[in-house]
């Protein structure tokens, strides 16, 4: 009886991962679409790329800031998409080279940056010869600290201010113990001092 149970619930499981797949899989399509469609000539993102270059032109700005956004009734949209449309115009051949090189395309302007990134890195690499390339690489892994869980952050972008601070935020945020989080750190000192 209780094996029947069991069985029903992980046919039920199975069901609902693969009905879940589907609606993913659906929303991941239609992403790459829309990165697709925002790369054309009359895109979104460069549309509104061209535009902020305009308004700065004209204001003789460097950022824009909220007043001015709300006076061209863009003030609602994301900053990010913001930073994103602009750095799509900076690099929008290499960004439609990469979209169209790539199998699967790319979900997000952000895993873009980091294929156009591996792009030029690549191409930078070709005129180097073999020593070169693998100081370069030698350097790279020196400045990667080892990773803990998932995170793998670059040394040159962190103080210990800033980690300071992202500690004392997850402890109170989470609210831990601090008596025994220090405990812990000691323990690990080791760790942190050869990252």
């Amino acid at each position: 009886m209780v094996n029947q149970t069991q069985n029903n619930q992980t046919n039920s499981n199975q069901t609902e991962g693969q009905k879940l797949t589907e609606i993913f899989s659906k929303r991941a399509k239609r992403a790459v679409s829309e990165l697709r469609n925002d790369l054309k000539e009359n895109g979104a993102m460069v549309r509104f790329a061209l535009l902020r270059k305009q308004i700065r032109e004209d204001k003789k700005i460097t950022t824009i800031a909220f007043n001015i956004a709300k006076e061209y009734n863009i003030e609602s949209i994301d900053k990010r998409i913001g930073y994103e449309s602009d750095w799509l115009l900076e690099n929008i051949e290499i960004a439609r080279k990469t979209m169209k090189s790539s199998k699967r395309g790319f979900t997000s302007v952000t895993a873009l940056q980091l294929a156009v990134k591996k792009a030029l890195k690549k191409e930078s690499n070709v005129g180097l010869d073999k020593e070169e390339q693998l100081e370069e690489k030698t350097q790279e892994e020196n400045n990667q600290v080892k990773s803990m869980g998932t995170a793998t952050v670059n040394k040159e972008q962190l103080t210990e201010q800033i980690i300071a601070n992202r500690v004392s935020l997850e402890l109170v945020e989470n609210n831990l113990d601090t008596k025994e989080f220090a405990r812990l750190l000691k323990e690990n000192l080791d760790v942190l001092k050869s990252a």
